[in-house]
């Protein structure tokens, strides 16, 4: 079983050891306690906060990272080039429906949130990064960000030099396996080292890693006409917010037509729920002023 939507409170304890944890589900409010022979801390930048201030596992140091989605496709090929002012490395990707994406950039947070703020000084150093190497694509906009946050283990030195290996710990006082560091794009395989240290620690029998060669979405289900793509968001793939439709469904928040289907977005989703008339509008327009809100660092691009 898989909760989704459902947070963290503390742990349950029985002594020193960890035998479950206290949660609420966002949706309902609804609180309880979960059990469990063994636990594992996968939550990535808030790892740190889950370990407790006993616990003798290293502690994490969080980097950001923002990327751009620029309006052109560099002809379908992944590009590296170097930034003229610090040398770091950066990328230049196809996005899809001609878009690109270009990254990252790498400096300390103080602090974990869900959002971390774009700065306008991000945009600006990748746009001037990506002009300097790219002149006769100067005329490419950006449309759309991401930004992230890397849980790194905590060691000293520039950002972009602290190793992103994962280290998979086991807390002795609480048996608690928390994953810290490692990379989104090696997530499969993070998740495979990880289930092999339970299924040890269980004494169970190995299950293998079926996951491993599997597709990351069903054939067939990623196209359509656009009423289509946002009813089956709703009704069949658990969409549960309006991004969940235009980031996690949909690459339409990222300098798609995403203004185009909002109305019928915050419809889809009114219906979802059961919500009275109106409140379709509402979720929209709510959508629409965060959009604002994430898209003014835009405003650091450099002009030509």
């Amino acid at each position: 079983m898989a909760l989704s939507r459902v947070a963290w409170l503390a742990w349950a304890c029985r002594g020193d050891r960890v035998i479950g944890a206290r949660v609420r589900d966002r949706m309902s409010g609804e609180e309880g306690t979960l059990r469990a022979r063994l636990c594992v801390n996968a939550t990535g930048p808030w790892a740190g906060d889950l370990l407790g201030p006993e616990t003798a596992v290293p502690g994490l140091r969080l980097t950001r990272g923002t990327h751009l989605v620029l309006a052109g496709d560099p002809g379908g090929e992944a590009r590296l080039f170097f930034s003229p002012e610090d040398g770091r490395v950066l990328f230049l990707l196809p996005f899809g429906a001609g878009r690109s994406l270009l990254g990252t950039t790498d400096l300390d947070e103080a602090e974990v949130s869900a959002e971390p703020a774009v700065r306008r000084d991000e945009v600006a150093y990748l746009g001037r990064a990506f002009r300097s190497q790219f002149p006769a694509w100067a005329s490419w906009r950006p449309v759309g960000l991401q930004c992230g946050l890397r849980p790194l283990v905590d060691h000293p030195g520039n950002p972009s030099a602290v190793s992103r290996e994962e280290h998979v710990e086991v807390d002795p006082a609480s048996g608690v396996i928390s994953i810290l560091g490692g990379k989104f794009t090696t997530y499969r395989a993070v998740g495979e080292r990880v289930l092999d240290r339970v299924e040890g620690l269980l004494g169970v029998p190995e299950g293998g890693h079926p996951s491993r060669f599997a597709p990351l979405a069903p054939a067939g289900k990623a196209g359509g006409e656009p009423e289509a793509v946002i009813r089956r968001a709703f009704a069949e793939e658990s969409a549960i917010t309006l991004d969940d439709l235009f980031f996690r469904r949909t690459r339409w928040g990222h300098g798609g037509p995403w203004e185009e289907h909002l109305a019928a977005a915050g419809e889809a989703w009114r219906r979802r729920f059961g919500l009275s008339p109106g409140a379709g509008a509402e979720v929209a327009e709510a959508f629409r002023e965060t959009q604002r809100r994430r898209l003014a660092p835009l405003a650091g691009w450099p002009e030509p």
